[in-house]
């Protein structure tokens, strides 16, 4: 595993000059202090690898394994391979220097820092870096990791910040921000909570469409934002045309991202440099509402924020992203994870962690939350935190399934292996003529699925409300008039909610699914009030569209992995081809070795 670093004061604007190294040999720290600067390479960064043109960046190359790296530009280096930067191919013009008036300019010259202290934060930092590359590469053989931090007064560290990797879902922050900058809090709120606490990806790629498109998305990120390693090439959750001007199918890039670019975008965002105050106020706090545990493999939803104290895990904000195993390749199974720490005095960082390509994703994500914990432990200097957990370094099969081979190509589970799980939901129904036609289907493969009744259709078909909970599927709230959550008053969710759920009674599963997956925080909280939990799908076919049933069915095998929902239709048209559709992929799922339960809401 081969690594570099960066350390760096921001620059105000119009900066001459480049961010000067600091290398500090003290007679007692020699040894120490300068291994680990060497080692992990503090490079200029932020304002000096921007659009201005304050001379050629520096980077660390070590030769041949040799303890002693040269210092040498990017011309007699190949920047392609220390820095994997996708071309957007965008016309967009260099940001403009913004002044940033928080941030005096401090000299750090001939190596020297303002005082003893900053001196000694600087260093511990640069050696936890080496330390947790060390034990990434010891816990996770062939993992590749990524780290970035971001001090309040502007100062960075990285370990191989500016290595492109892709994205996930770690950017619909990123997303988020620009559609709020571009249409408001009132016209984004909704979609912005669904994409960021429930990593909704239609929500998200709706989020694009309001910023404008793939194309203002990336503009707004290089602009505004200031990134540089960040491309967004497509998102086809809900839009298959969704995709950058750019895009080169021969060629694609993926989305792309890094973790300097991630922890500098939660640093400019919590300065408040992107948004005005009330849409900062809004993202930050749905940013504080995301999952932050790793409590089960089902439950994950980012992990940078798990381990740290309980007072300080509440008062920060993140956003992850994951490619768990059943989702992809060893190649691109990763967790990336980006934030901002904030301390009990006040002070914050941010902070961006990824850890990939390694075949244990238990230990992958063990130690994303490990990396994010120690580094919190040395900028807050809280030594009464404890950052270990038992398993950490322990591979265990039991939580992951180890190849994602399991659920594309062999059709029996071995006894270690735990048989993956679908969820099929149906929405829009019971209708007279496709809903026993699906009931049919199901019963051939032995498939237990959730339906999400129209309160009015299911009323107008007792018999055939009955026969679904006789056949043992569970039934649950689409509510009475399929009618769009967010433009309702209190009084008309309670109408539309609570007669679909009396309709139900108690046979009715304790789940909602709001129409065109439209909900906030408020109608969030009052289906709480309802004892109802919001519950949308990881992936839809759009069975509302015409197609064949080969394609649907297609669609359905190609995006079934381990506790995936789907979403289907057996009301509202024409539903022929799903009936068709459902029964092709049915055929072939089930010789993968998939079991099929129905949703279980809190």
């Amino acid at each position: 595993m081969s690594w570099n670093g960066l350390m760096c004061r921001h620059q105000p604007a119009g900066a001459g000059e480049i961010c000067k190294i600091g290398v500090l040999v003290r007679e007692v720290k020699v040894v120490k202090i300068v291994a680990a600067l060497l080692t992990a390479g503090l490079l200029a960064a932020s304002g000096c690898v921007d659009d201005s043109e304050v001379g050629q960046p520096l980077l660390t190359q070590l030769v041949d394994g040799a303890g002693w790296p040269t210092l040498v530009s990017p011309t007699e280096s190949s920047l392609a391979t220390a820095i994997s930067t996708p071309q957007v191919g965008l016309e967009i013009e260099a940001a403009p220097e913004i002044s940033e008036e928080v941030f005096e300019e401090t000299k750090v010259s001939g190596g020297d820092f303002a005082d003893p202290l900053t001196e000694e934060l600087h260093f511990a930092l640069a050696e936890e870096l080496q330390t947790l590359a060390e034990m990434a590469s010891s816990w996770n053989p062939d993992v590749r990791v990524s780290i970035t931090v971001e001090l309040s007064d502007g100062f960075r560290h990285g370990l191989s910040p500016q290595e492109s990797h892709n994205s996930a879902s770690a950017t619909k922050s990123l997303w988020a921000a620009a559609a709020l900058d571009v249409v408001g809090l009132e016209a984004a709120q909704s979609l912005s909570y669904a994409a960021l606490v429930d990593s909704h990806n239609l929500a998200a790629g709706q989020l694009i469409d309001l910023a404008g498109g793939v194309d203002a998305v990336n503009e707004w990120g290089r602009n505004v934002a200031r990134l540089q390693e960040t491309y967004l090439e497509a998102w086809r959750f809900g839009a298959d045309d969704r995709v950058a001007s750019d895009f080169n199918p021969d060629k694609p890039l993926g989305n792309r991202t890094s973790t300097s670019d991630l922890a500098k975008f939660y640093a400019r965002f919590y300065r408040g440099q992107l948004l005005d105050a009330s849409l900062t106020a809004a993202l930050q706090q749905w940013l504080r509402d995301t999952p932050r545990s790793m409590a089960t493999s089902t439950e994950l939803g980012g992990v940078l924020l798990d381990r740290l104290p309980r007072e300080v895990a509440a008062a920060s904000l993140h956003k992850g992203g994951w490619l768990p195993p059943g989702c992809c390749s060893i190649e691109l199974r990763h967790m990336l994870d980006a934030g901002v720490i904030v301390l009990p005095d006040g002070e914050w960082f941010s902070v961006a962690v990824l850890s990939t390509r390694g075949e244990y994703f238990d230990q992958t994500v063990r130690w994303v939350s490990l990396a994010a914990c120690r580094l919190y432990v040395i900028i807050a200097k809280d030594l009464t935190a404890s950052c270990d957990r038992p398993g950490d370094g322990v591979h265990d099969p039991a939580i992951w399934l180890l190849k994602p081979d399991v659920l594309i190509e062999s059709p029996t589970q071995s006894a270690s292996e735990p048989a993956p799980v679908l969820y099929f939901t149906f929405d829009d129904g019971p209708d007279p003529i496709y809903t026993p036609q699906i009931l049919d289907v199901l019963k051939r493969y032995g498939v237990q699925a959730t339906f999400f009744v129209v309160g009015s259709v299911a009323a107008s078909q007792p018999n055939l409300l009955q026969r679904i909970m006789d056949e043992g599927h569970a039934v649950a709230n689409h509510t009475w008039n399929h009618d769009d959550l967010t433009k309702l008053t209190r009084a008309e969710f309670d109408e539309t909610v609570g007669r679909t759920e009396t309709l139900l009674g108690t046979d009715g599963a304790n789940c909602l699914r709001p129409p065109y997956a439209l909900f906030n925080e408020t109608t969030r909280l009052w289906a709480l009030e309802h004892g109802l939990e919001v519950v949308t799908w990881d992936f839809s076919p759009k069975d509302w569209e015409p197609q064949s049933p080969e394609k649907i069915a297609r669609k359905i095998v190609a995006n079934a992995y381990n506790n995936a929902i789907l979403l289907l239709h057996d009301g509202g048209g024409n539903r022929s081809s799903t009936v068709l559709g459902l029964e092709l992929a049915l055929e072939e799922l089930s010789q993968k070795g998939f079991q099929y339960n129905t949703l279980d809401c809190a």
